[in-house]
This record gives structure tokens, C-alpha cells and sequence, in this order.
């Protein structure tokens, strides 16, 4: 779009160059070079107001007729000031006009309407007169453009609030006015309890409608002086003017208690709850980098503290989270660092011989259990870094060197003459998600020779239970190569075998919390007797998990339940020690000797 200052600085010129005279009103005896000025002035597509000295309009062009609504006989006698709804001196203004100005004011049309309009002005002499020629342009949709332009760069396009960038500029502007008046400003930091669930379960446009219901329910608790954004995600900010801490607490509580209310998304009711972190300038920090972290670090505080809360920055807050930091750009380089272990926990079948008291026992597989050997704290369990892996995304490269690594130490180790075992391997929820979890598994089989059928993934039944047709494809993909799929700690998802008939399942495993009390406790016993006879008839392999006794080991005998694992037999193990296990199987010892 061609600039308006550019286009009427290009009349002007034209105006100085061929109006020397100027026809007069009445149109009376004109001459040639007269009436050639008349031609032009009547076909540009610019508007051109000529006024006398007294700023009267002498003539208009058809252009700046249709601009301002007026026929040349409606405007002719008309003040100039009646085109315009800009207090403006015309008087004053020539000395700017006369240096190439061009004024950007308000027009006003012959209906009352008013528009941006772009001013400019020539001056010339007829019959000893000085007359003034504006050239006039309504830039409407030069300005309309500017402002979308603006809307782009300033405001997010799905609630309309301002974005990140205007959010900065805003708080840039409220510190300084703080320091000015000695106020308060306070920094909110919003973020919807569970959001990722919402999307998940009923779709990306869903959750939109409702981040767009969450931003007119918050912009209705906020005053005009105050500045609502969003920032991207769920996330929202606020800036507010405050006297004390105690204000900003008590919009805090406004917004928890407005989340109380439903949120009614397409004829569906919704109940979710926001996590707040607020922030104080100049109490916290000075700088605004640092006031957006520390609000940030104070709502992760309120999500940790059971989220639908707010908190209140502390810097003690700042010590977890630059150790969770640490831990993640730690965890980053564990991969190429060589740093990630596997241990191997034995699966066994016991074989009764003879007496009760004799028993042995025959590994048949192998969970694969992650470690991280940690260049400061040591050896450190799955449950010291996994969920950050989960939540930084790490756990995808993590889970494929899982997987490769188990299926290259299986095949190792029946390349030292053990007998073949099956290997299993856990899949995180967010591995499970991956549309490519399918071809990947494929491609680590095929790298390592590993045969599909001795491959066993491992999900929870949490996992399961809220599944996507999606997953289930998945898994029916990877089964379908052969590969077996177990369902791990079954019993405390509140979910029925009848319910896994449905799904590619090839083994329960039952979880430790049935198996501890199994002894002891009528219920645990029931229970695990039930999912043992139901497994069974179904046609699904079952293993019980948590074995640490002789007592549960026998109890689980007398239920039929033959795979079993456990401490009884043998901790998780380095993959050296795995193969002395194994190897001393062969030669049938007795395990209740080894307790």
C-alpha cells in the first residue's frame, strides 16, 4: 500500500506547477488555459480544497466531494473548519504548511461521520489574492491497515488480549510509573491446572473456546488500569497498581474463587481451577526479566503446593528450581555422556521338586530398569529424574536408548551361550503419545536383530484407562510385529480384565501393594486370586510383582501363578550379574537355600 505522505507530496507539486490561476466561482468567461486547469482539477483521483483568505471554501473537486459528502454547491461559502473535528488553526498552521508539512487530523463528512484524513497545502496568488490549495486524503483504510498491522504485533489473536511483547512494554511502563509515585506494581502468573488433559480428551478447539472463556472471565474481575495478556499456552499475566501486598492477595482470591463457577463450552459445562504466582515490584526485584521469573517460579511453588492457589514469591522458592534446572541440563548431556544404566530384575518361573521346602527357580525374563549414574549424587533411581525427563521431553530420547540398549544386551547375551529370555521394557505416557512410537520400535528390532517375539512393552493401567483409539492403534501396530504388550501395576487403576479383553494385552502383571499384604490380608488375597483365575481364562500370562518372602513366593504357588518377581529372587541387577544369575539357574539351585 502506497504511503500516503508520499502521494500528497506528489498533488502538491502538481498543483504548483500548473495552477498559475485559479477559475473563479461563477465560471464565467474562461479561458482555454482555464478550463485545461478546470479538466484537471476535476479528474484527480486526490481531493483538492481550495480556500480564499478569509478560509472560506472557493472550490472543491469531485474527489474531495465524495470524501466529505458535499456537492461543489453544498460546500462552496462553507468555513473549513466544517471539514474537520481537529481543532486547528488554519493561520498557524501555514508557516508548517509552507515548509512541506503534511498533518495528519480528523475530518468530519457532511453526515457527521468522522475519519482519519492526511492535510496538505499549496499557496498561490490570483487577482492580488492569496488563496491556499489543501490536498486532502481519507486514509481510512491506510489506517485501518496500520492498526491490524498493529493487532498482529501487539495482541494475541485468539482472546484479543495484549501478548507477550505489549505485556514487557506494559510492565516497562508500570515499573516507571511505580518509581514516579511510589506505589506497588504487582506481577501475576497464571497457568490452568491441567490444560494438557482438556486438550487431549476433547480436542485443540475446545481448548481454545476455553482459554477464550477464561479471558473474559478474568478481564471481568480486572479494572480499567489494569493490564490482562496472554502469554502464550495457557498462561496469563496481570499488572496491578497496588498500595500493599494485601491488595494483590485479595485479586488472587478473586480469581481462584471465579474458577469455582463452570466454564460452558459449546453447551458443555466445564470445572477447571488456575495456579498463581505474584510478584512485587519494587519488594522482589528491580529488573523485569527477573520479575517475570520469580512470578513464574511462584505459581510452579502454588502447582507444587496442590495448584488452585496462589503464592507469594520468596526467594527460598529460587533454590528448587535452579536445582531442577541444574538436574535438566544434566540430564541433557547423560545420553552422550554415557551416564544412563540398565539394570535387569529377574523374571522366574519356580519349579516345585519334591518337598514343599525345595524349590528352583527358571528365568525366563528380564525387566529393564533404569538408572542414572550421576557425576555428583551417585546412582540415582528412575523416580529422582524421570518425571523431569516426562516434563522437559527428554524422555523420548532417554526411552529410545532404553530400548536399543536392552534389545543389543539381549542379543549379547544369548551370543555368550545363555538361554533365550525375553526382554521387557516400560514406556512412559508421553513415549506412548509419540505418533512415531511404532516405526521407531520397528527400527530399533531391525538395527538390532532383535526377535519381535521376545520383546515385551511394558504400560500401566492408569495408561490404558485413558487411552485414545490412537493409542490403542499404536499398540495393536506394535503387537502386530510380534512384539507382547503388558499391563503393569494392574489392580490399582480401578479398571476390570473384562475391560482388557478389548485392548492388545498379552500379560498382567499384578502390582506389590496386592502381593505385600498377601499373607495377611483376606482382601489382597481375594483379589489376587480373582485376577489370576480371570487371566487365566482368558488366555493372558500372568506375573506377580513384589515377591519378597518364602511365604507369598508359596501362597502364589498354591494359586497357580508361576511367573514371578521380586526380591526373593534377586534385586535388579548390572547386566554382569544378570548373566551370573542366569547361568547359575542351569544348574538347578536351590533358592530357598539362598534366603
Amino acid at each position: 500500500m502506497q504511503n500516503p505522505d508520499s502521494r500528497i507530496q506528489r498533488i502538491r507539486r502538481a498543483i504548483r506547477q500548473t495552477m498559475h490561476k485559479c477559475p473563479n466561482r461563477s465560471g464565467d468567461s474562461t479561458t482555454p488555459r482555464e478550463a485545461l486547469y478546470r479538466s484537471v482539477l476535476e479528474n484527480l483521483a486526490e481531493g483538492v480544497v481550495i480556500l480564499n483568505e478569509a478560509c472560506r471554501i472557493e472550490t472543491i473537486n469531485p474527489a474531495a466531494q465524495r470524501i466529505f459528502g458535499y456537492d461543489a454547491a453544498q460546500a462552496s461559502g462553507l468555513p473549513f473548519c466544517r471539514l474537520t473535528d481537529s481543532d486547528i488553526h488554519l493561520r498557524n498552521a501555514c508557516d508548517e504548511f509552507r515548509n512541506g508539512a503534511v498533518l495528519s487530523i480528523v475530518g468530519k463528512r457532511a453526515n457527521g461521520e468522522t475519519f482519519p484524513l492526511k492535510l496538505s497545502a499549496s499557496f498561490f496568488s490570483h487577482d492580488g489574492n492569496t488563496l491556499i490549495a489543501f490536498v486532502v486524503q481519507d486514509v481510512s483504510a491506510h489506517k485501518a491497515f496500520e492498526d491490524q498491522l498493529i493487532r498482529m504485533a501487539y495482541y494475541d489473536h485468539l482472546t484479543g488480549l495484549p501478548n507477550r511483547r505489549l505485556f514487557h512494554d506494559r510492565l516497562a511502563q508500570a515499573v516507571a510509573h511505580a518509581d514516579r509515585n511510589a506505589k506497588l506494581t504487582a506481577i501475576f502468573f497464571l497457568d490452568l491446572d491441567r490444560f494438557k488433559t482438556v486438550n487431549d480428551t476433547f480436542g485443540h478447539e475446545f481448548g481454545d473456546l476455553l482459554l477464550v472463556s477464561v479471558a473474559e472471565r478474568l478481564a471481568g474481575i480486572m479494572r480499567k488500569c489494569d493490564t490482562l495478556a496472554r502469554m502464550g499456552g495457557d498462561e496469563f499475566t496481570v499488572l496491578l497498581e497496588i498500595n500493599n501486598i494485601q491488595e494483590a492477595e485479595a485479586v488472587a482470591q478473586k480469581i481462584t474463587e471465579s474458577f469455582a463457577q463452570p466454564f460452558l463450552i459449546g453447551g458443555q459445562e466445564l470445572f477447571t481451577s488456575t495456579s498463581i504466582g505474584i510478584t512485587v515490584y519494587p519488594l522482589d526485584a528491580s529488573d523485569i526479566d527477573t520479575l517475570i521469573k520469580n512470578a513464574d517460579t511462584a505459581m510452579y511453588h502454588a502447582k507444587s503446593e496442590g495448584r488452585n492457589n496462589y503464592q507469594l514469591y520468596a526467594k527460598q522458592m529460587n533454590a528448587p528450581a535452579a536445582e531442577k534446572m541444574r538436574m535438566e541440563n544434566t540430564l541433557r548431556k547423560a545420553v552422550s555422556r554415557h551416564q544412563l544404566r540398565l539394570h535387569y530384575q529377574p523374571q522366574a518361573i519356580v519349579h516345585c521338586e519334591g518337598s514343599p521346602g525345595h524349590a528352583r527357580m527358571e528365568i525366563i525374563g528380564a525387566e529393564a530398569l533404569l538408572r542414572w549414574e550421576h557425576p555428583e549424587f551417585g546412582l540415582l533411581p528412575p523416580d529422582r529424574f524421570i518425571p523431569l525427563a516426562e516434563e522437559s521431553g527428554l524422555i523420548i530420547p532417554i526411552g529410545e536408548w532404553v530400548l536399543r540398549a536392552a534389545c543389543a544386551q539381549n542379543k549379547l547375551w544369548q551370543a555368550a551361550g545363555l538361554n533365550p529370555i525375553s526382554i521387557a521394557v516400560n514406556l512412559s505416557p508421553r513415549q506412548l503419545h509419540h505418533p512415531k512410537l511404532a516405526a521407531q520400535i520397528e527400527h530399533l528390532l531391525n538395527v538390532t536383530g532383535h526377535e519381535p517375539t521376545r520383546l515385551e512393552i511394558e504400560i500401566t493401567e492408569s495408561m490404558m484407562l485413558h487411552g485414545s483409539e490412537k493409542i490403542v492403534g499404536t499398540l495393536r501396530a506394535i503387537k502386530q510385529m510380534g512384539v507382547r504388550i503388558a499391563i503393569d501395576d494392574f489392580g490399582t487403576g480401578h479398571s476390570s480384565l473384562s475391560h482388557l479383553q478389548h485392548l492388545p494385552v498379552d500379560t498382567v502383571k499384578i502390582d506389590r501393594t496386592f502381593i505385600r499384604n498377601i499373607t495377611s490380608n483376606p482382601n489382597d488375597a481375594a483379589i489376587t486370586q480373582a485376577v489370576i483365575d480371570m487371566a487365566r481364562n482368558m488366555g493372558l500370562r500372568i506375573v506377580a510383582e513384589g515377591v519378597e518372602t518364602r511365604e507369598q513366593m508359596m501362597f502364589l504357588q498354591e494359586l497357580h501363578c508361576s511367573v514371578m518377581q521380586g526380591y526373593f529372587f534377586s534385586k535388579p541387577v548390572p547386566s554382569d550379574e544378570f548373566a551370573k544369575l542366569a547361568r547359575a539357574e542351569l544348574s538347578a539351585y536351590d533358592i530357598l537355600g539362598l534366603q
